[in-house]
C-alpha cells in the first residue's frame, strides 16, 4: 500500500474497529495511531458531500471487500481524494 501512495481501511463491523494502511502521515498529515478507529469517528475526516458514498458499508456483501472512494479533509484543511 505504501509502495502505490494510497491509504487503504479495513472496517470489522462486528468489533466496530477501522485499521489504516498506507502514508496516513504523509497524505493526510494524521499518524496512523491519530486516525479514526471508529465508524462514527470517520466523518472527522470524510469530505462532508462524500459521506454518503463513505458510508456504504450496509450495501456490501458479508463476507466481501468493499470498495469505496472519497475525498479525506487533511490535517491543514485542505481536501484530498
Amino acid at each position: 500500500v505504501s509502495a502505490i501512495g494510497q491509504i487503504l481501511y479495513h472496517y470489522d463491523a462486528g468489533r466496530d474497529e477501522l485499521v489504516w494502511r498506507g502514508k496516513t502521515g504523509e497524505l493526510l498529515g494524521y499518524a496512523a495511531a491519530e486516525m479514526p478507529t471508529h465508524r462514527a469517528d470517520l466523518p472527522g475526516i470524510v469530505h462532508p458531500r462524500d459521506a454518503g458514498l463513505a458510508f456504504r458499508w450496509d450495501e456490501c456483501p458479508p463476507d466481501e471487500p468493499c470498495v469505496t472512494e472519497f475525498r479525506c479533509r487533511r490535517r491543514d484543511g485542505s481536501e484530498i481524494w
